[in-house]
């Protein structure tokens, strides 16, 4: 039994997958110019601003972060609270008998 039709089919198969490695470098690398090119002729317009502007948005850019900060550890702090209590009602710690308003 001679394996030498399926080494010959191996190295067909090889040759071919390198011509298609070969053929996809020329189909990309056009592409890769044309997007390049496109945004040196498309350039971005942006707003230049004065000293004081930039100062003034840096102070509102501050700020906003302060009291993201200041809501994010209250709403922290008053989960941790509520699940204590909530933790507390079921260990038994508290009985619920002592917060009911009408008792029998």
């Amino acid at each position: 039994m001679s394996y030498a039709g399926h080494v010959l089919d191996m190295i067909q198969r090889m040759k071919n997958n390198r011509d298609l490695l070969k053929k996809r470098d020329g189909l990309f690398s056009g592409m890769n110019k044309k997007i390049v090119h496109s945004y040196r002729h498309h350039p971005s317009h942006h707003k230049q601003l004065t000293k004081e502007q930039r100062d003034q948005l840096r102070a509102r850019l501050i700020k906003e972060k302060r009291v993201d900060a200041i809501k994010r550890i209250v709403a922290l702090s008053l989960a941790i609270v509520i699940v204590a209590v909530l933790f507390a009602f079921i260990r038994g710690y508290i009985d619920l008998e002592d917060f009911m308003i009408y008792q029998k």
